[in-house]
């Protein structure tokens, strides 16, 4: 999809570079037990102590940090319980690991010895077995004796502090406390937006050093609900933002996103080069009358080029140079986007590389300017006053289309004058169709032979071709079988699967099958039923009645299905489904019905308008979905003939 908006200035904002703390030896001896009595709130199973984060940032912005957690297990049922540490990679040393478990009466019955490797810190009850799978990783505390306490830290050194967004206290267990403190160099300028149940901040500036620190007391445990779209917004956090930001040899302000998206621009500057070989490419593709050159460009360079990470050091933000990419013909997300910047940028469009933080990742603050919570890197390019955005690693994405986890985001333009945080654009209904043909044969014992065809356009058909091709059979038959909308009939086998038309944002299926029965009998007369063949989806059925926050449905979509059924001679049909035409704000229904001689044709169509359903639509959204599955089944019966 292509959309009209202009790239817009906006207001400086954050950001920097950090390092760690010392270990300090003497700490990790404390045997430091919490007190015994339990704590108001659901404690009966286990709950956390203390969680509790040290900062110093020195006058270089290097920064070290000292993690510290304490954990009560009081019954078996809540013997699981971890927290993952770091992997030591191009952002985090991770400097010393100690931890000691008591039991009730204070005495140390095991200890850990960290390692400089993935860290997760467990518990377990008699039970422990059944975490084996879960706890596999270095440092495991393992007792069969409750009730008992665990208490671990660890040091970790960062070399940049804008990869570290903060503080955000452990909610999966009940939390009696929990405490944050920064001490930072004076001439190191912080800002910070705390969310949730914190005490005041507490500030002390002096002539060595800014101290800021935060507590909370007895923090319920985070239970996000199903299909809770952004879960990470409720949680309880620190967000951090340096003014200055140091990286990657670089030194940029840090003041606001404009300022944000010039330092990342200067910082990636010299990846954006071509080779003859790039020109060459182009050449060839302009020469082509078939298609646009953007398209023609695009369905070539995402025929022949494979996702892969591979760096070192900074290259987990540095792109590699867009003609080694061209060459080795794969790269990570920033090296797509590098590549195809440099490739598009050839027709003498204006072409930009764009963070972004995927669907149900973190929550991007418009007001706290930082790099440091964006995982991906897509692009866009400007043509006249048309912006069309692309992600290089969908691979079967026509151009325009993003995949859904891209969709309705906030990214942050990377440029050298007008970049800053924008929001990518989302799909609407028609432009993500399933159109499914659903031919049913009857044979005269009243067996059914099923020839069922699908088309899908847009968000459906991303990925489909992929799992057809590379999944095993039982995957490849559940995972389509629910994504088509095909549920409680027959099921059919991997062997069955055709694909009859492949384009990018384009898939048709094709897929035959047999059927013992598919009526059901009511005296001499039969009845069949079309609600295997779903319009509705698991999440559009989600129980909203103890619900209180926003459901998630998925991208708003057309299903269209054309069902034929054949009769056998001797019979004919007795009754017709009514037809339809329902409409609201959450999506339309449309269903009709017609005879010609031995055959009926069913044609229904279902539109999703929204993807979010906030909780005051609640009521009516239950009252819409009652409407389609009264309406959607599509029965129809049939008898012999006199």
């Amino acid at each position: 999809m292509t959309t009209n908006f202009a790239l817009r200035f906006l207001i400086p904002a954050t950001m920097a570079v950090w390092e760690l703390l010392t270990f300090n030896p003497a700490y990790a001896q404390i045997a430091e037990l919490p007190d015994t009595t339990l704590a108001t709130g659901d404690t009966s199973k286990a709950y956390i102590v203390a969680d509790s984060l040290f900062v110093s940032i020195d006058e270089s912005g290097h920064a070290k940090m000292r993690i510290r957690r304490i954990v009560r297990v009081n019954s078996a049922a809540g013997a699981l319980y971890g927290a993952f540490g770091v992997t030591e990679n191009s952002f985090t040393k991770l400097q010393q690991v100690a931890g000691y478990q008591y039991d009730f009466n204070g005495n140390v019955i095991d200890s850990l010895i960290g390692k400089k490797s993935l860290i997760k810190v467990c518990g377990f009850g008699p039970e422990f077995s059944l975490y084996m799978e879960d706890c596999n990783f270095v440092g495991v505390f393992r007792t069969a004796r409750v009730p008992y306490t665990v208490d671990w830290q660890y040091n970790i050194e960062l070399k940049s502090i804008g990869m570290w967004s903060g503080w955000r206290p452990e909610q999966k267990l009940y939390n009696k406390s929990g405490y944050c403190q920064i001490v930072a160099h004076p001439s190191i300028k912080l800002r910070f937006v705390p969310v949730g149940d914190f005490t005041p901040i507490e500030n002390s500036e002096g002539v060595t050093a800014n101290t800021r620190s935060w507590s909370i007391v007895n923090l319920p445990a985070h239970e996000p609900e199903q299909l809770e779209p952004w879960p990470s917004r409720r949680a309880a956090r620190i967000l951090v933002a340096p003014q200055t930001f140091k990286f990657a040899g670089k030194s940029f302000d840090g003041g606001s996103w404009n300022a944000l998206a010039k330092g990342c621009y200067e910082m990636t500057l010299d990846a954006f080069k071509s080779s003859d070989a790039q020109s060459d490419f182009f050449q060839q593709h302009q020469e082509s009358n078939s298609e646009s050159i953007f398209a023609s460009m695009h369905k070539s360079l995402a025929s022949r080029l494979r996702y892969v990470a591979i760096y070192l050091d900074m290259g987990g933000w540095i792109p590699h140079p867009a003609n080694e990419t061209f060459k080795l013909g794969y790269g990570d997300c920033k090296d797509l986007a590098t590549l195809y910047a440099v490739m598009f940028a050839k027709a003498g469009v204006v072409t930009r590389t764009s963070l972004i933080s995927t669907r149900n990742e973190e929550f991007i603050d418009p007001e706290l300017p930082t790099i440091g919570m964006f995982n991906h890197v897509i692009m866009f390019y400007v043509d006249g006053t048309d912006t069309t955005w692309v992600d290089p690693t969908c691979f079967d994405c026509a151009l325009g289309d993003l995949p859904y986890s891209d969709e309705g985001l906030s990214t942050l333009a990377v440029d050298n004058t007008n970049g800053g945080l924008l929001t990518t654009p989302s799909s609407r209904s028609d432009d993500n169709i399933v159109s499914r043909n659903i031919d049913i044969t009857l044979a005269p014992d009243l067996t059914a032979q099923l020839k069922f065809s699908s088309q899908l356009l847009g968000n459906p058909s991303h990925g489909v071709s992929t799992l057809i091709t590379g999944g095993d059979r039982g995957t490849v038959t559940n995972v389509l079988a629910h994504h088509l909308g095909i549920a409680g009939v027959p099921a059919f086998d991997h062997k069955d699967i055709h694909i009859t038309e492949k384009d990018l944002s384009r898939l048709a299926l094709e897929i035959s099958w047999s059927a013992p029965r598919l009526l059901k009998a009511a005296g001499e007369t039969q009845i069949l039923d079309l609600a295997g063949f779903r319009v509705m989806t698991d999440a559009e059925t989600t129980d909203l009645s103890k619900r209180k926050r926003t459901l998630e449905i998925g991208y708003p979509r057309t299903i269209i299905d054309t069902a034929r059924v054949i009769l056998p001679p001797g019979y004919e049909f007795k009754s017709l489904p009514a037809e339809i035409n329902y409409t609201s704000k959450f999506g339309d229904f449309i269903m009709s019905a017609s005879v010609s001689s031995d055959t009926a044709t069913f044609i229904r169509s279902i539109s999703r308008k929204l993807n979010y359903i906030e909780p005051a639509d609640f009521e009516a959204f239950a009252a819409h979905r009652k409407e389609i599955s009264l309406h959607s089944r599509a029965v129809t019966t049939i008898t012999k003939k006199p």
